[in-house]
């Protein structure tokens, strides 16, 4: 099937630009609003990812950017770590082919990531791979001596009897002189390949490769142990493979495709590709649509690889010039030719030179480093209705954070000299006079944290009640009462792991409460001696909430056995999709501005078979029919949160069907398969339980 060049894709509504005849201006409120993380820039090391940053009013409608904060602007742009590449690994030599003489010995060579898992070779340069055999030199065939002068002499072993299940390997012995003593004779015999055997299972025909002239036909090939068990191709006799594929025979094609030359690779050093044109046409050599030549359309691109390239080569980054408080890393980039030595810079390209200093240790400095100051709490009411009294307050010293208001944390290191009046002079009016100042009661602070303002009424009145003007009050010695406080001065919680290290000083990994969309949240957060702490959700049940990709493929991909019920001893080989893999989740990361799981975030992930696979994801390349076995669970329960309904899939590859069981608001399964197919998640975004 020729794979699509086009797909859809949704931006956010045009502004129209309308004008009148006298503008009218509105004063808008607008806020930063980031999109979804992209994926990594490459499937191994270290790449980059980026997200659309936009500037939003009110209403969710684009502004220009100049109506935001640019000092709080998020990252648009940021680097990103996959698992390391692969690399040719080696097992050891096997024993040399001959027991005496010249012969050859073989090893195991594989392309393979850090954690053993093996690839198919080609995430490899195959330029770099190891030698898998090699010449070995015994020592010549010599004789085994005995008694006096008498000696035994030994050939080699001749090839083994069996090729498994065990045979045996003889060889000659012979005596080298007039007598030999028979108990020193060597042994002429030995048991040789005892490892069980395998035997070939194959499954159906797959369907012609052609509508019409000569294709082929194909079947899935597997090499299966003595128990039943899908095992690796070399332990089966080679000479015995069935034939995976034969040619089939259809009416005689009126039309045919035609390749012209592949061009040149498309680079001079490093991989490229080479492209051909392939085309539909008719005997008498007119174009025809690619329809008119049936599916098997043969390949336009395939890549080529040339010598490494002259290129840019990083030395490590320095220490940070500070150990808190925003200071630089730097290191060198120099220009190196394919053999690794260093050349004048103008061979290289200079707009893709690797920047030489970044950012580092931006968090605030420890708590111990932060200003201490006096808090003065609001005055006490008069100690007196009438005539002299006296008010009082509590004054106490404690740490300041960056923006000036006061933590919980008491400090220390205020100065005496400074500390401000614990009392006052107060009088509401002579206690013979016949008004006085009356107050009311103080409103509720308008902030719950990061100092608001109480308000009261203050008003003259006389004896029998009645309100008077100020003016028969405020008159000496009398003192009006004040009518605004500050009050809840102590600094609000933090609304990120980021503003927990900025303004409590933690380094410290573990549960903090943060204030998320208005609300109390426990996170756990992570890397906090980091410049980017990162927030994760804890979840409670491990072994409900994970991803699969399962591993088996039936033999007979048109069939869906057990009414698609799942049975791990199926007709099936274990080569089924190459992604396949199980994995468990412990904790997931999420954006606290939009409340999105970050899905290919691996960190506090368990991966039991194969490869990781993201939260949420599900695959396998199982059967054609519908009929899917891949699987994921996801459990919020004691969270506070759930799965919103906006939440989405798609679906990939070939007979993909995706179907969801929503058990209640904290869980949610589904399932997912093709031939072969996966769903991945597109938003999968958090809310609040109601």
């Amino acid at each position: 099937m020729k794979p699509i060049d086009t797909r859809s894709c949704s931006l956010p509504e045009c502004i129209v630009v309308t004008t009148t005849a006298k503008p009218i201006i509105r004063r808008q409120n607008a806020n930063w609003r980031t999109g979804g993380w992209t994926s990594c820039s490459v499937t191994c090391g270290t790449g980059t990812r980026a997200r659309l940053v936009s500037c939003l009013d009110n209403q969710n409608n684009p502004v220009p950017e100049s109506s935001c904060n640019s000092d709080a602007q998020p990252e648009s742009q940021e680097e990103c770590n996959r698992r390391e590449c692969p690399q040719w690994r080696t097992r050891p030599w096997q024993p040399c082919s001959v027991s005496c003489g010249s012969g050859t010995q073989r090893r195991d060579v594989a392309c393979m990531y850090s954690d053993n898992q093996e690839t198919s070779g080609n995430e490899c340069n195959i330029n770099d791979k190891p030698a898998e055999e090699k010449t070995c030199h015994l020592s010549h065939c010599v004789a085994t001596r005995t008694h006096g002068s008498t000696q035994w002499r030994t050939a080699p072993w001749g090839e083994c009897s069996r090729t498994c299940g065990g045979g045996v390997q003889e060889r000659l012995v012979k005596c080298d002189s007039r007598s030999c003593d028979e108990r020193t004779k060597p042994t002429t015999l030995q048991k040789c390949n005892t490892d069980p055997c395998a035997t070939w299972n194959y499954g159906e025909w797959g369907e012609c490769s052609v509508s019409c002239g000569t294709g082929q036909q194909s079947r899935v090939i597997a090499c299966v142990a003595e128990d039943g068990s899908t095992i690796d191709m070399d332990r089966c006799d080679s000479s015995q493979r069935p034939v995976d594929t034969i040619h089939c025979n259809r009416l005689p094609c009126t039309n045919s495709w035609r390749r012209d030359p592949w061009s040149s690779c498309s680079v001079t050093c490093g991989t490229g590709y080479r492209v051909r044109t392939v085309t539909c046409q008719s005997r008498t050599g007119k174009v025809l649509s690619d329809a008119s030549c049936g599916l098997d359309k043969p390949e336009e691109r395939k890549s080529c690889k040339k010598e490494q390239c002259i290129g840019w080569e990083t030395g490590p980054w320095s220490q940070c010039s500070k150990t808190c408080g925003s200071g630089t890393r730097t290191r060198r980039a120099v220009c190196q030719n394919r053999r690794g030595i260093e050349v004048n810079e103008g061979h290289c390209n200079v707009d893709t030179k690797p920047r030489l200093t970044k950012k580092c240790n931006r968090e605030a400095c420890p708590v111990s480093r932060l200003p201490h100051a006096w808090v003065a709490g609001a005055w006490q009411e008069c100690s007196t209705t009438c005539g002299e009294g006296v008010s009082l307050r509590d004054v106490k010293c404690h740490m300041m954070d960056p923006r000036g208001l006061p933590l919980p944390n008491m400090g220390n290191r205020c100065h005496p000299q400074t500390h401000p009046s614990t009392r006052r002079r107060c009088n509401a009016g002579e206690c013979h006079w016949t008004h006085q100042w009356r107050t009311g009661p103080w409103s509720e602070c308008s902030k719950e944290c990061g100092e608001g303002i109480q308000s009261r009424k203050v008003q003259c009145r006389g004896h029998d009640g009645v309100r008077l003007p100020i003016s028969n009050c405020n008159v000496a010695p009398s003192i009006m009462p004040e009518t605004e406080r500050k009050c809840n001065s102590v600094s609000c919680s933090p609304s990120s792991c980021s503003e927990v290290k900025h303004l409590l000083g933690s380094t410290t990994d573990q549960h903090y409460t943060i204030r998320v969309q208005g609300k109390q949240l426990r996170v756990y957060c992570h890397q906090m001696n980091s410049n980017y702490p990162q927030e994760f959700l804890s979840l409670k049940y491990e072994d409900e909430n994970y991803s699969e990709i399962y591993s088996k493929k039936l033999l007979n991909p048109k069939s869906c056995p057990n009414q698609g019920r799942r049975d791990d001893n199926c007709q099936c080989t274990s080569r089924g999709h190459e992604e396949a893999g199980y994995t468990t989740f412990s904790k997931i990361r999420f954006n606290i501005t939009n409340m999105q799981i970050m899905v290919d975030d691996a960190t506090f992930s368990r991966t039991t078979q194969g490869q990781f696979v993201p939260f949420g994801t599900a695959g396998d390349c199982y059967s054609e029919r519908q009929c899917p076995q891949g699987q994921f669970s996801m459990n919020f329960d004691g969270t506070g949160l759930q799965l919103a309904n906006s939440s989405s899939w798609n679906t990939q590859g070939h007979f993909a069907s995706l179907t969801l069981d929503l058990d209640s608001g904290s869980i949610k399964r589904g399932k997912c398969g093709g031939f072969c197919g996966k769903c991945i998640p597109v938003t999968m975004t958090l809310e609040y339980v109601s």
